[in-house]
């Protein structure tokens, strides 16, 4: 499979086997990729963006698109899509935006700077109840969006920011004006048959437990697709899709294994899977609890580097997540696809609170005042 396709694949995919179908030279029949896309008790066929279901995951990246898509594996590098070209003017506010050429959507209608100043400007102006990235109102990110050209547009943000492009075009999905400017209420409207510039736009079959997406016939990737349809089963828990992935019934998942290598991988050589970076599992402090002698420990620097050098990070990790997680985290709980930014210095100061080491967590309660009262250690 092309690096074109697993990019498209915007959600945490484990378990990749071979494809359920065989090749069309073999059969004649579609090669189909089976994909556990999230838990539901049943479909609902409204293949909206705005649709909050697990359904969601199916449609982004395979039926409406991005203008730019981020590596996570590579430190969030841009990748091209329906934009060739995205800069960042000198000013660190204005982004410029070269669309691609000769991308239609599935309706056979053109792409163009229409639908991004859409989808950017008029529509979540006009419905602030889909506005999800924050672009418009009081505090928003964006103060003006504009089409420069047929295929070129200019984004202004609200404020510097020399981040800007991930800032502003993170999961940032292109809606078709010509279809979607004639949808009073966007939020709740259901689509049945989409339209979009992504590889899968074809309703083949549908029921509440299993839909088939077939290819668009007006993709501009045609020639990269080693799949004709995608099929999306429904489940709605873990233990039944465990029995599908080991008995080879799904291709790509995203689900919790405990004890993965033993439980899945040692059953079929086939059976693969990654875990992307992700956010980390975090311990934060109420400042705003009830008891003020809580208030006062939770902003007492003792008593936090105190709490940090409690855990025993190896033992939650190897424990509590079977070993899935890595440790080793900067102080500024950076994720790990920014790494590469990491600060030696700044690491080595944060290192002497991140060890666990009971004697030192004793000693920083000592001279942050605190008394162990009751004598249990």
């Amino acid at each position: 499979m092309k690096k074109s396709i697993l990019f498209l694949l915007l959600f945490a995919l484990l378990g990749c086997q071979k494809t359920d179908g065989t090749s069309k030279d073999a059969k004649d029949e579609p090669v189909r990729l089976t994909v556990l896309a999230g838990f539901e008790n049943a479909w609902m066929k409204n293949f909206s963006p705005y649709n909050n279901s697990s359904m969601r995951n199916a449609i982004l990246g395979f039926i409406y698109e991005y203008l730019l898509l981020f590596n996570e594996m590579d430190g969030m590098k841009p990748i091209p899509w329906l934009a060739e070209n995205v800069s960042l003017a000198d000013d660190l506010q204005t982004i410029r935006i070269e669309l691609r050429e000769g991308v239609q959507w599935s309706d056979g209608a053109p792409f163009s700077a229409d639908d991004v100043v859409f989808t950017f400007g008029d529509f979540p102006k006009a419905h602030p109840e889909i506005d999800r990235q924050g672009f418009w109102g009081e505090g928003g990110k964006l103060q003006d969006v504009r089409k420069t050209g047929n295929l070129s547009v200019e984004v202004v943000l609200a404020q510097k920011n020399a981040f800007g492009i991930p800032f502003l075009l993170n999961e940032v999905e292109i809606l078709p004006r010509h279809i979607w400017q004639n949808i009073d209420d966007p939020a709740t409207t259901v689509i049945e048959n989409p339209v979009g510039t992504g590889p899968f736009t074809e309703l083949k079959q549908f029921s509440p437990q299993l839909y088939v997406m077939g290819r668009n016939p007006y993709y501009w990737q045609a020639d990269q697709l080693k799949i004709d349809e995608m099929v999306y089963p429904q489940f709605n828990s873990n233990e039944n899709a465990y029995d599908s992935l080991k008995a080879g019934k799904i291709d790509w998942a995203f689900v919790f294994i405990p004890d993965i290598e033993n439980v899945y991988v040692a059953g079929n050589p086939d059976n693969r899977y990654w875990f992307p970076p992700n956010g980390g599992v975090r311990i934060t402090l109420n400042f705003q609890a009830k008891n003020e002698n809580n208030r006062k420990a939770f902003t007492n620097l003792n008593f936090r580097r105190a709490v940090s050098l409690a855990m025993d990070r190896k033992s939650m990790m190897e424990i509590g997540a079977y070993g899935y997680v890595q440790g080793g985290n900067p102080a500024t709980g950076m994720h790990p696809v920014h790494w590469g930014w990491r600060n030696e210095e700044a690491d080595a100061i944060w290192q002497q609170y991140y060890r666990y080491d009971l004697d030192a967590a004793r000693s920083e309660l000592a001279q942050g005042g605190f008394a162990d009262t009751d004598g249990d250690g």
